[in-house]
C-alpha cells in the first residue's frame, strides 16, 4: 500500500509499505500515468479536462522514462521529466511485493508547483 509520495525534480518517488519485487517494479509496463485537470467552482463536480488543450474533455497521458526501485525495497522512482501542474495526476500500478502478494492500485495527487 502507498504511504507516502514527494516530487523530484524529474518525478515523483512513492513509498510503499512492504519491500517490492524489482524485477517487476522496473519494468516500465508495469505502470501508468496521466494527468488531468477539474474546475473548481462552489457547484460539485466537474468534468475532467485536458491539461493539453483546456477545451478538451479527457484524460492525457503522461510519459514515464524510467522507473527504479531505491534500495530500501519500498521507494519506487517514477522518472516523469515533463511533469507540470496538475489537479490530478494518475498513476496506476501492478506490483509484487517481494514475497509475491499482488500489489495493484492507484494513486492520486494534485500537484501546484
Amino acid at each position: 500500500m502507498p504511504l507516502e509520495a514527494h516530487l523530484t525534480k524529474n518525478g515523483m518517488e512513492v513509498l510503499f509499505s512492504s519491500a517490492l519485487d524489482s524485477s517487476i517494479v522496473t519494468d516500465k509496463q508495469n505502470a501508468s500515468t496521466e494527468c488531468f485537470n477539474v474546475v473548481r467552482t462552489a457547484n460539485y463536480g466537474s468534468p475532467e479536462l485536458s491539461d493539453n488543450d483546456p477545451k478538451k474533455k479527457g484524460r492525457d497521458p503522461v510519459e514515464i522514462t524510467g522507473v527504479t526501485l531505491k534500495e530500501d525495497g519500498k521507494t519506487v522512482v517514477f522518472a516523469m521529466p515533463n511533469l507540470k501542474p496538475v489537479t490530478n495526476l494518475v498513476i496506476k500500478y501492478r506490483y509484487k511485493s517481494k514475497e509475491g502478494a499482488e500489489v495493484k492500485g492507484e494513486v492520486d495527487y494534485t500537484i501546484n508547483r
